[in-house]
């Protein structure tokens, strides 16, 4: 067998393996699932499971550092860029479309909070995000200076009121497109006093 033919198979179980967890999220908290339960649903063998996992905690671990990868990514397009209004809110489409498209997921891990560290975890995530993005647009923030609001402090409301946002948005079962959406959170964004020109 090749190293392709390999990774493909890795891949191919990986996907299958998350495929299933995302459907026993939907029953049943995340500590009442089992290695047995989990490949049962993936329809694989406890050893094929074990050769990439040591247990359920790691292939949690795993299955939210993937998540958490793919958003980097999507923030990190511009990390070293000014940003723009038109840059914010390319960013904020791209971010909801993500979860949009992985809505199952995202509602059962916000919405439902199957797995309950993962709201702080993912409010770590955004508020790292609002750092790197304060480093290089530093001149956006100087009327958060003037109106003496701390910088954490403004951090903590904008990820608290986005990520609220977004969790009632997937319960409401993705009642505006992602790109309605995002506009609307960019006109809201507390960290800016630049409006957005409709």
């Amino acid at each position: 067998m090749t190293i392709e033919q390999t990774d493909l198979r890795i891949k191919r179980t990986k996907k299958l393996l998350n495929h299933a967890f995302v459907e026993l999220l939907e029953e049943k908290p995340f500590d009442k699932i089992s290695v047995n339960a989990l490949t049962a649903a993936a329809e694989i063998n406890r050893v094929t499971f074990y050769l990439h996992y040591q247990n359920m905690e790691d292939f949690i671990e795993s299955f939210i550092d993937e998540l958490f990868i793919s958003i980097e990514h999507i923030f990190n397009k511009q990390k070293n860029e000014t940003i723009s209004l038109q840059i914010e809110l390319h960013i904020m489409e791209e971010f909801l479309t993500f979860i949009g498209a992985k809505h199952k997921i995202f509602r059962s891990l916000l919405v439902s909070k199957s797995v309950p560290y993962f709201t702080t975890l993912f409010h770590e995530l955004i508020r790292n995000f609002m750092v790197m993005a304060t480093e290089v647009n530093d001149n956006q923030f100087k009327a958060l200076e003037a109106d003496q609001v701390e910088k954490d402090i403004a951090f903590w409301y904008f990820s608290s009121a986005l990520i609220g946002t977004i969790s009632m948005w997937l319960a409401s079962d993705l009642k505006y497109s992602p790109s309605y959406l995002a506009t609307q959170i960019v006109k809201l964004n507390p960290m800016r006093k630049t409006s957005i020109i409709d």
